[in-house]
């Protein structure tokens, strides 16, 4: 009997929803989307321009992290995506350091276009696997040191584990 009463409200339930008066149309948005009569957007429209907006405003996936090792910044990750990172201890840098004691400030910038390369603003230099640099690629776990921080360089590419090579 239960199920009857179940199986007949489900019944009435449908034919209510299935033959009920249909929504007055205004016409079609202009990537072809329904606008209701009333309304001026539709509300398709509107939610599709929402998510494309938050994902043009979402910032770039880290390509590179270096995680400190030592020096004053030990402990940290410096997660980087954009194509030029800039690296010192000005405010307008992307990167900003804090020099250990006795070193003096420099500059540095950071190309992620492929692969990854470090230089040294002027003469300025840099350790690379204990190896004073001006200019260098990097790459997966190589060690750095920048401004009395040393850090280690992590790959985190979307083709690392791809069987991809660094070259």
């Amino acid at each position: 009997m239960t199920s009857f009463r179940a199986l007949r409200r489900a019944t009435s339930g449908f034919i209510r929803v299935f033959f009920r008066p249909e929504v007055k149309l205004r016409g079609l948005s202009e990537n072809g989307h329904a606008v209701v009569h009333d309304w001026t957007h539709s509300p398709h429209e509107a939610l599709i321009s929402r998510a494309r907006a938050e994902a043009q405003s979402t910032p770039n996936h880290a390509r590179v992290g270096l995680l400190c090792t030592s020096g004053p910044h030990i402990g940290e990750c410096f997660l980087l995506s954009q194509s030029l990172e800039t690296i010192g201890n000005s405010v307008g840098s992307t990167m900003v350091l804090t020099p250990a004691e006795g070193i003096t400030p420099t500059n540095y910038r950071l190309f992620l276009n492929g692969t990854v390369s470090l230089v040294g603003d002027g003469n300025d230099f840099f350790k690379l696997n204990g190896v004073e640099e001006q200019k260098a690629k990097i790459y997966d776990f190589d060690e750095l040191e920048l401004l009395g921080n040393q850090f280690l360089v992590l790959d985190l590419s979307p083709n690392l584990y791809s069987g991809a090579n660094n070259e």
